[in-house]
């Protein structure tokens, strides 16, 4: 079993090391931009405060980026790192609404996924769009 790093948390001892705010399950993809390059990654789960990643190259405990998924962008820092699984915290708090949309978004994901492969056939088809 991979060992669990975790960073310091603050905050009072009630609170401390457990999330305050409900998470989204999400899966969709993401990218986590980090100094050292941009690191796709897939989005599990996400929260007002945080998300759960997955990532082939997770960032150093305590590494600090912009985490983009679906024109939302929201700066933090990896919390925990457990193989390829990282939690990021946000400095701020996502607004509901954002959480909101993005778990409105995943809903529809595979519809629209399937949707653009289907419109990238018929182009291809079509001799409009090139592999």
């Amino acid at each position: 079993m991979a060992a669990m790093v975790n960073a310091p948390v603050t905050g009072d001892s009630a609170t401390r090391g457990r999330r305050a705010d409900a998470r989204a399950r999400l899966n969709i993809p993401g990218r986590l931009i980090l100094r050292r390059g941009v690191c796709p990654c897939l989005v599990e789960d996400l929260s007002r405060t945080g998300a759960r990643l997955v990532l082939q190259c997770p960032p150093a405990l305590g590494e600090t980026g912009v985490l983009e998924i679906n024109r939302l962008e929201g700066f933090g820092a990896a919390v925990w790192i457990r193989g390829g699984h990282c939690g990021f915290h946000f400095d701020e708090p996502l607004a509901l609404e954002q959480v909101i949309a993005l778990r409105q978004f995943a809903d529809h994901f595979s519809e629209h996924r399937r949707e653009q492969e289907r419109t990238a056939a018929r182009e291809f088809v079509q001799g409009r769009r090139f592999v």
